[in-house]
C-alpha cells in the first residue's frame, strides 16, 4: 500500500493542480469577450480529437513500463518507451495533419461568424501544429518516469510549469500584451516546451534508473550543459543579440549554440536545441518579427514548417562532424 500511495499521491496532486490551472486559464479568456470565448471552445473541442491516441498511450505507457521495471529489464524499458512514444508521435501526426488539412471545412460546420472562424483557425493551428512535435514527449513520456517511481520530479515540473508558464505567461501575453486568446495558447506552447526539455532531459540523464533500482547512464553534467544552451537560445531569441536585422532581412546567430550543443552533446541534444530555436522563431511570427508576421499572413502552414521541422534537422546535421570529447 505504501508503494502505491508513493506513486498515487503525487500524481493525484499533479492532476488536481493541472485541472485547477486550466480553470484559471479559462477564466482569463472569459474576460476577452464572446468571440474569444467561442473560438476557444471550438478549438478545445477539435484539439481533444488530436490527443485521443496520446491519452490512450499514456495509460499504456504506465502499464507496460511498470511491468518491465518489475521484471528488472532495463533493455525492455528503453525498447517499449521508444516504441510507444514513436507510435504516439506517428498517430498524433497523422490525426492532427488530417484535422489541419480539413480545418476550413470543419469550421464551416459550426456556423461561426467571420471573426470567430478566423480566430478558431489560428488557435487550432497553434495547438495541433505544435502537438505533432511536443504533445507526446510532454504528456506521454512523463508516464514512463512515473512507472519508474520518478513521481516527485514529474509532479514538481508539471506544477511549476503550469503556474509559471501556462498561467503566468497567459496573463503576460493575453492581458498585458493584448494578444488575448492567441496569447493564452502561445503560453500553453511554452509550457509544453519546458515540460519536453525537463522530461527528455530526465530520461537521457538516466536518473529514473536509480529510482527503480538501476544505474544511471548520463551524469548531471549533461543536464547542466543542456539547460545552459537552452537558456542561451532563449536569451538570444527574445533579445536583440540573437539577430542581425537589416532592411527587410533578419540574420540569426542562434544557430551557433544549436551547433555547439549538437557537436558536443550529440545529435539528440542538437535536435532538441534546434526544436527550441524553431519554436521561438514561430512564436516571433505572432507580432514580434515583421518578416515572420508577413510570412504567417501569407501561409501559416508553410511558416510553421519552415520554422520548426527545418531547425530540428539543422540540430541533427552536425552529427556528421567529429564529436568533441
Amino acid at each position: 500500500v505504501k508503494r502505491i500511495l508513493f506513486i498515487g499521491i503525487p500524481s493525484g496532486i499533479e492532476n488536481g493542480i493541472f485541472q485547477l490551472g486550466r480553470v484559471l486559464v479559462v477564466s482569463i479568456i472569459a474576460a476577452f469577450g464572446t468571440s474569444q470565448i467561442a473560438a476557444n471552445g471550438v478549438a478545445n473541442s477539435l484539439d481533444s480529437m488530436g490527443c485521443i491516441v496520446g491519452q490512450a498511450m499514456s495509460l499504456a505507457m504506465i502499464t507496460v513500463i511498470g511491468r518491465c521495471v518489475g521484471a528488472g529489464e532495463e533493455g525492455q524499458v528503453r525498447y517499449y518507451t521508444k516504441k510507444l512514444l514513436g507510435e504516439t508521435y506517428f498517430y498524433t501526426a497523422v490525426i492532427n495533419s488530417i484535422i489541419l488539412l480539413l480545418l476550413p471545412w470543419i469550421l464551416q460546420i459550426y456556423g461561426l461568424g467571420e471573426e470567430t472562424t478566423r480566430l478558431s483557425y489560428i488557435l487550432v493551428m497553434i495547438h495541433d501544429g505544435m502537438a505533432i512535435f511536443l504533445w507526446p514527449a510532454s504528456f506521454v513520456l512523463p508516464n514512463m518516469l512515473r512507472a519508474c517511481n520518478d513521481v516527485k520530479y514529474t509532479m514538481v515540473v508539471s506544477i511549476f510549469s503550469m503556474i509559471t508558464f501556462r498561467i503566468g505567461f497567459s496573463y503576460v501575453f493575453g492581458v498585458h500584451m493584448g494578444w488575448m486568446a492567441v496569447g493564452v495558447w502561445a503560453a500553453m506552447v511554452i509550457d509544453w516546451v519546458f515540460r519536453v526539455l525537463c522530461f527528455v532531459g530526465r530520461y537521457l540523464a538516466g536518473t529514473w534508473r536509480k529510482k527503480c533500482g538501476l544505474v544511471a547512464k548520463f551524469s548531471t553534467k549533461y543536464l547542466v550543459e543542456m539547460a545552459l544552451l537552452v537558456a542561451i537560445i532563449l536569451l538570444m531569441a527574445f533579445t536583440p543579440i540573437g539577430y542581425i536585422k537589416t532592411a527587410g532581412l533578419e540574420i540569426t546567430l542562434i544557430v551557433i549554440p544549436v551547433a555547439v550543443g549538437a557537436v558536443t552533446l550529440g545529435p539528440a541534444a542538437g535536435a532538441i536545441l534546434g526544436g527550441v530555436f524553431g519554436i521561438t522563431s514561430f512564436i516571433q511570427c505572432f507580432g514580434m518579427s515583421a518578416f515572420g508576421t508577413l510570412l504567417l499572413g501569407v501561409n501559416p502552414v508553410f511558416t510553421f514548417l519552415v520554422c520548426i521541422p527545418t531547425r530540428i534537422l539543422d540540430g541533427r546535421r552536425p552529427k556528421y562532424l567529429p564529436r568533441v570529447r
